[in-house]
């Protein structure tokens, strides 16, 4: 009898932790499905992160990593009088040989000494992240160069975290600007500028904002690295205004030769700022020129409410300028979210808006990417808009690929997105992949083309043989300066 009590007591608890069981399993299986099914998206998750790795196509910020040129080394600076240019031959040739003096010159064209017919040139490799390139990494004095001291945070710490670095000259089209941007000569002197730095915001209602290296460039700036740049850039307005973000200059006046910038760009434009970017200069105006340049960039743009110009060596070619002898290879990613805005994408150029502009022997390798919601996009792999100009002897081998809703009007090419006017397209090649024709829209009257499609990659043209004598073949395969050589 005992005995079956205690069968009896074994079998009830039995029964009640079955009970409890499954009714833990139905309040999960409940949560599951209030969720949306939390398997079901995990699956989703790594499915879509999946195809972001195969694809390259995850446009967020923090993963824009680029892999630097490596092997570059830098010497310790001897600069006895940091914050002081010293002058060579004639005394209009300043020499730049330490941070200290790079943050000089920075503030002396801003305040208004423009360096028009004089030389400034880099006396040796810099680097923002060490400690050999400044004569004292440790200081606290950088008031004098027209930062606000923040306790707590030495020079380099300054220069590598927060906002960074202070572009050369004024960085906005404030009335006078042009008297506070560089006019002089920079010759980098076949040196490489490492780990610039710049994460700068602006609300202006009023003005644009350029961001680079240079915030304008009215001069020459030649034989110049920049390697390992990351720059920011965001401008908040609800005026007419655009951000201008590029590696060497945000706006381009006049000459960029025998450049190249290494890194990642991004630029933002909120509430309805205009966005134009690219790796050399976000902007060229009038009859700027870039010539025997490279990138080899991750640019990404965004915005709101306002309009898009991206490149892989710039954002807009002005009135009678010229690109010539260039290559980019890389990444270019464009996000938004807005029915109203236009894009115009190009893997050399954003677009080509003017009268005369010209784009010769050039050469596209970086990868194209959007997602969002657009009003218009114009995508090109060399050029996004291309209107009254003239390209000779161009090529693409990027590719373009598009996740996004268009409200209004979708035009993509692998040569230009719109030869629009009387434009001429002259010998020009891209690799084709099925994907998209060689010119999105042709207006067929005045506009011009001669493309050919290849097949194979081996059958497509040696960069080198385009871009001309100035470059070298790289380690990698890529061509470099042949300053670079040494």
């Amino acid at each position: 009898m005992e005995k079956k009590r205690k069968t009896r007591g074994i079998t009830l608890i039995a029964l009640i932790i079955t009970i409890i069981v499954m009714l833990i399993l139905v309040a999960v299986t409940v949560q599951i499905t209030i969720n949306g099914g939390i398997f079901e998206k995990a699956g989703e998750a790594v499915g879509k992160t999946k195809a972001a790795i195969e694809n390259e196509s995850n446009l967020d910020i923090d993963d824009l990593v680029h892999e630097t040129i490596t092997g570059i080394t830098v010497e310790q600076v001897e600069d006895e009088n940091p914050g002081e240019l010293e002058t060579e031959g004639d005394e209009n040739t300043f020499i730049i040989n330490s941070i200290e003096d790079l943050l000089f010159f920075a503030k002396d064209v801003t305040d208004g000494n423009n360096y028009e017919n004089k030389t400034v040139k880099l006396g040796l490799d810099l680097d923002f992240a060490s400690n050999k390139s400044y004569v004292n990494p440790k200081s606290t004095d950088y008031e004098e160069y027209g930062y606000t001291n923040q306790e707590g945070k030495d020079l380099k710490t300054l220069l590598t975290t927060g906002e960074g670095f202070k572009p050369i000259g004024i960085t906005t089209n404030e009335e006078g600007y042009r008297d506070k941007s560089f006019k002089g000569t920079f010759d980098g002197n076949g040196k490489i500028i490492n780990n610039l730095y710049i994460n700068k915001t602006l609300e202006d209602n009023k003005n644009d904002f350029r961001v680079g290296l240079f915030g304008n460039n009215y001069g020459t700036i030649e034989n110049l690295g920049l390697n390992n740049c990351n720059i920011s850039a965001t401008l908040t307005t609800n005026g007419i205004n655009t951000v201008m973000n590029g590696g060497i200059a945000g706006v381009n006046y006049k000459i960029i030769d025998s450049c190249f910038a290494c890194g990642n760009l991004s630029t933002i434009g909120e509430e309805s700022a205009k966005v134009c970017v690219g790796s050399l200069a976000g902007n060229c105006s009038g009859d700027a020129k870039i010539s025997n340049c490279y990138s080899n960039t991750k640019l990404y743009a965004t915005n709101i409410n306002g309009n898009i110009v991206i490149g892989g060596m710039t954002g807009n070619s002005g009135q009678n300028g010229n690109i010539e002898n260039c290559y980019s290879i890389g990444k270019i990613g464009v996000s938004c979210n807005s029915n109203d805005n236009l894009c115009w994408v190009g893997g050399v150029i954003g677009g080509s808006n003017s009268q005369n502009a010209i784009i010769n022997n050039c050469y596209n390798i970086s990868d194209i990417y959007f997602e969002g919601d657009f009003g218009s996009i114009v995508v090109g792999g060399v050029v996004g808009y291309f209107k009254n100009s003239n390209m000779n002897n161009c090529h693409n081998k990027g590719i373009i690929s598009l996740n996004v809703k268009v409200s209004r009007t979708k035009v993509v090419g692998q040569i230009a997105g719109c030869n629009y006017g009387s434009g001429k397209i002259k010998d020009c090649s891209y690799l084709n992949n099925g994907t998209y024709k060689d010119v999105g829209h042709n207006d067929g009257v005045h506009a011009e083309k001669q493309i050919e499609a290849i097949e194979k990659e081996s059958e497509m043209s040696n960069i080198l043989d385009i871009i001309g004598e100035k470059f070298k073949e790289g380690k990698n395969g890529y061509p470099i300066l042949s300053w670079q050589e040494e």
